[in-house]
């Protein structure tokens, strides 16, 4: 090959990665299931068991909770130990509290679409184990639908 058609090639190369940018790390690896799919009293008794389970579902939002001074203790499942998280419900299941584990950005996310009490969210989580407090705690992967 003559050094133009060397450099023709390197050169699409280097355009061809530049423009494809960073691949995204799949999240979920296994079947998605739903909050039906599964009991959430049979995730509490065998949460080892079902530890790194990934669910799709519509979930009530109710608080987030940074610290211990954005919790009121008396009030149910308002833990106020561990992670920056949400408490939150399946959409339909009344008494299933849990809490979803947030990073520092995706808590910016709800911040920024104005996230309420009792505003209904589509997320994709990942069974993580049981709070500091007892709730069943996920970790959030991606939010579907605002």
């Amino acid at each position: 090959m003559n050094r133009i058609a060397v450099r023709t090639l390197l050169l699409s190369l280097l355009v061809t990665v530049a423009c494809a940018g960073p691949q995204k790390a799949k999240e979920a690896e296994g079947p998605v299931h739903t909050f039906l799919d599964i009991p959430m009293a049979e995730l509490r008794a065998n949460v080892d068991q079902y530890r790194g389970t990934i669910f799709e579902d519509r979930v009530k939002y109710y608080h987030t909770y940074h610290s211990r001074e954005d919790a009121d203790p008396t009030k149910r499942m308002q833990v106020i130990e561990g992670k920056t998280h949400f408490t939150a419900r399946p959409v339909g299941q009344h008494t299933n509290v849990f809490q979803i584990q947030i990073t520092p950005e995706q808590d910016q996310e709800l911040l920024a679409h104005g996230i309420y009490r009792q505003d209904v969210l589509k997320v994709r989580l990942r069974l993580d184990g049981i709070a500091p407090g007892g709730a069943l705690a996920f970790d959030l992967l991606d939010v579907l639908e605002w």
